[in-house]
């Protein structure tokens, strides 16, 4: 191959594989006999690789359904449009909306700041500052949005220690092995150097690892996690719910996060500095005066970014208010040790059909209250004995100051005070609400919904012509195999495929499969879908695998390569993790050991029966 072609090949390759992807694979209907199973089959292989070679936008290979099922006679285009407004898009719908509440008050800011300054300020306890906000606030918040918001302050705690490389500080004598004196500045400053590059992937990656591992702790945390919800809620009476999921999924958090801490102090601090504790050093204090300089640099950081935030607000007190009372709506409505407020509601219309709440109606009338209720407590005032003096909108005030109008103040003071209640009157406007539609519209990610969606249409599509039956009817090859040791391979397959592609498109293509091949081998479908959904996430090993790794890789100054050791032995560690946890009190939580009567009921186990018959 020429340089020439090897160019233009690189240059359009994404262009010619958009063509050729689907013209070769069009051989599978066509040799079949264009049966509906190949045919579904087809459209699942293009927008697979499609989503995985990102030839097209993401969301944009998800509306592909729309266009080819019903060409195709596997699905109508009424049918496949409602995969894309479901239950569970709903609820990720509501949750991204209130995120961005809390994003808006800053109460997020506020939380992370305040639990770094509770930490100490040595590397090891520094992490744990960072970690706990970030894996806090991801459960609630997007993934991505969390890391962009630590990593401001990450940058400025990595500048007060570049600005100190004169000092020997503890940051330096953590890598240095025992027994080796630096006898030249020059070594000092090399040495010191090259731990402040450690110190940065140290930081860094422990951000973008506690966002990928703190999104699974939650139902709305990630994805993935509404992704196995729309699936599972195929079983009527199945036991996940709000509150069920967390009660599973945080200690598997808290044990990962206790890896991800120890892991890297032994990758970039060295193993015998991991339990090491310096005498005479306490939490946070250090031994030389050059030592106090520099976390005393780092402290006050930390302390003045928080008094900047000043006490907290009205906006922030109102968001945390309906928080806590969205978390209480979600818990009680079906806790499972007792009746929800959910059973309340509970009744059935003029023709029969049942009526029920999900966790998507409280989240909804709690979104609806963000925008209702004021950001400021204006109308108090607006109430008092002086209300013809009503609060001002702040950016028209900013707008009339940037038009140079100081000489309009002037002019108004020595006209009287009327001109200058007429003048202020023209400013009087309501308080704006905990969210504006503006915000919403500017920030929501809209394309998320839709990849949403299309996996849905693509899982449906799935189950009606048979595919998922028939893929799972394949693999009962692994009926030999005890059931964990399935549950391991399929872990390990998802591990795999989330590497290199969407951890959204990655849970979309394989949970049916898995939901049909439980019911085929008679496994509880919960044993074989949890910890791929969980794994879905866990994806630490290239900067592509998941956002938060994109956006911390630059601020980090690591090599691909590097990402890659690091991320694997995190790999291995959270997934020995989730089998530890699904097969001790997961089994107890759920019920696992049983192939439940739940899995036996509604359309999902005949649809599965009446494939596996015709195949």
């Amino acid at each position: 191959m020429t340089l020439q072609s090897w160019r233009y090949l690189k240059t359009y390759w994404k262009s010619m594989a958009t063509v050729a992807i689907p013209v070769i694979l069009s051989a599978i209907p066509i040799s079949s006999g264009g049966s509906e199973e190949s045919r579904c089959g087809f459209v699942i292989l293009v927008m697979s690789l499609f989503w995985m070679l990102d030839l097209l936008p993401l969301a944009i290979t998800a509306l592909i359904p729309v266009a080819a099922f019903p060409l195709l006679g596997i699905m109508s285009t009424s049918d496949v449009c409602m995969n894309y407004v479901t239950n569970t898009s709903m609820l990720f719908l509501g949750g991204l909306i209130f995120a961005q509440a809390i994003e808006e008050s800053n109460l997020h800011r506020r939380i992370a700041l305040n639990a770094m300054s509770l930490m100490g300020t040595s590397p090891r306890y520094l992490m744990i500052g960072f970690m706990i906000p970030t894996s806090l606030i991801s459960m609630w918040i997007s993934n991505v949005a969390t890391t962009a918001m630590m990593l401001p302050t990450l940058e400025a705690v990595l500048e007060v220690l570049e600005e100190n490389t004169e000092a020997d500080i503890e940051y330096g004598d953590i890598i240095e092995p025992e027994g080796v004196e630096s006898t030249t500045d020059l070594t000092i400053q090399q040495r010191k150097k090259s731990n402040i590059r450690k110190l940065r992937a140290l930081f860094a990656l422990s951000v973008c690892y506690a966002a990928n591992v703190g999104g699974t702790g939650t139902l709305i945390g990630t994805s993935p996690n509404l992704v196995f919800m729309e699936f599972i809620q195929d079983f009527p009476g199945q036991p996940v719910n709000f509150g069920t999921w967390m009660a599973f999924s945080l200690p598997q958090v808290i044990l990962s996060l206790i890896l991800i801490w120890l892991w890297l102090q032994v990758r970039y601090l060295g193993f015998p500095n991991v339990f090491q504790r310096k005498r005479g050093h306490k939490r946070g204090s250090l031994g030389t005066d050059q030592d106090n300089k520099d976390l005393l640099a780092i402290r006050n950081l930390i302390r003045q970014k928080c008094n900047e935030l000043g006490p907290i607000t009205y906006h922030e007190g109102s968001v945390m208010c309906l928080f806590v009372v969205l978390l209480l709506l979600w818990f009680f409505r079906d806790p499972g040790f007792m009746p929800g407020w959910g059973e309340l509601f509970k009744t059935s219309n003029q023709v029969g059909d049942a009526i029920s709440v999900s966790d998507a109606t409280p989240t909804m009338l709690v979104v609806v209250l963000l925008f209702i209720l004021p950001s400021k407590p204006n109308f108090i005032r607006a109430l008092s004995s002086r209300g013809n003096r009503l609060p001002r909108i702040e950016a028209q005030l900013k707008d009339d100051k940037s038009r140079g109008n100081d000489e309009s103040d002037n002019s108004v003071v020595e006209n009287g005070p009327e001109d200058k209640d007429e003048r202020e009157t023209s400013y009087f406007q309501p308080s704006l609400g905990l969210v504006t539609w503006r915000t919403v519209h500017e920030k929501m990610p809209w394309n998320v919904l839709l990849l949403l969606g299309g996996g849905f249409a693509m899982a449906t599509a799935s189950e009606r012509s048979c595919l998922s039956p028939w893929i799972g009817q394949k693999l009962t090859a692994l009926q030999g195999l005890p059931d964990w040791a399935i549950c391991v391979v399929v872990t390990l397959l998802m591990s795999v495929i989330t590497q290199i592609a969407s951890n959204v498109a990655a849970t979309t293509m394989l949970l049916p499969v898995l939901r049909n091949l439980s019911l085929i081998l008679e496994i509880n479908p919960i044993y074989l879908m949890l910890p791929p959904t969980l794994t879905a996430s866990y994806a630490f090993m290239l900067p592509v695998s998941t956002g938060p790794n994109a956006i911390a890789f630059i601020p980090s100054r690591i090599t691909t390569f590097e990402m890659v050791k690091v991320g694997f032995v995190m790999n291995v560690l959270c997934l020995i993790v989730i089998h530890v946890c699904i097969n001790t009190y997961g089994t107890i939580l759920f019920d696992l050991d049983e192939f439940p009567d739940w899995a036996l009921s509604g359309s999902m186990y005949n649809t599965t029966n009446m494939c596996a018959s015709q195949l």
